[in-house]
């Protein structure tokens, strides 16, 4: 089996299967899927009119449904008390059946932070300290594998507060708002994420 999958929807028996993602022609464009034990995702790569296939949608689902506001809370808890260094946490889906954090040990600076990897996160956040919610063409070399990704902005004595979400299919990304991450609220934090997925 090939790492890579090509289907043509609506085309009954066209296709093969990928390990890690497909490329799939519809009617509405290239769009690309993903699956593992703890997302499902399908994004659109091209717009396109193809006459004779069926239309897709985009979709992203968390299999283990969407992130506790707890857990939202704490992460921004996280984020002050780092102040002014980054800091790394990662969201992993634990043996107890429940969403659980991860904090690896990690060197850290007011511009840069160093940690060790986490295995099967569902989703990596790293915070700025005094600068936007922003990816830099850092993260994008470094964020490679088929999970979400999140930068915190927070601006200390400033008090803005911003959040940006991605979702990172193999080095393609697509930005998340936050309330199909997370359930509750911001509570004054700033959604910098794009339309739903």
């Amino acid at each position: 089996m090939n790492l890579v999958g090509y289907y043509i929807e609506g085309k009954a028996g066209t296709g093969e299967e990928g390990l890690a993602y497909n490329y799939v022609m519809a009617e509405n464009g290239l769009w690309l899927e993903a699956r593992n034990d703890l997302l499902e995702a399908r994004v659109l790569l091209a717009d396109a009119e193809i006459r004779g296939l069926a239309p897709l949608e985009p979709r992203l689902v968390l299999k283990h449904g969407r992130i506790p506001s707890t857990i939202w809370k704490w992460l921004a808890h996280i984020c002050a008390l780092a102040y002014p260094n980054e800091f790394f946490g990662a969201l992993t889906w634990v043996p107890d059946g429940s969403y659980g954090w991860s904090l690896p040990v990690q060197t850290s600076s007011r511009a840069s932070v160093r940690f060790t990897p986490v295995e099967r996160a569902v989703l990596e956040v790293h915070s700025h300290p005094d600068m936007s919610a922003f990816f830099s063409s850092i993260d994008d070399a470094d964020e490679q594998a088929f999970k979400l990704y999140a930068v915190l902005g927070w601006g200390g004595q400033t008090g803005r507060k911003e959040v940006h979400i991605r979702l990172g299919i193999y080095g393609y990304f697509v930005d998340v708002p936050w309330g199909q991450v997370f359930e509750g609220s911001l509570e004054g934090w700033e959604d910098k994420g794009g339309a739903a997925t």
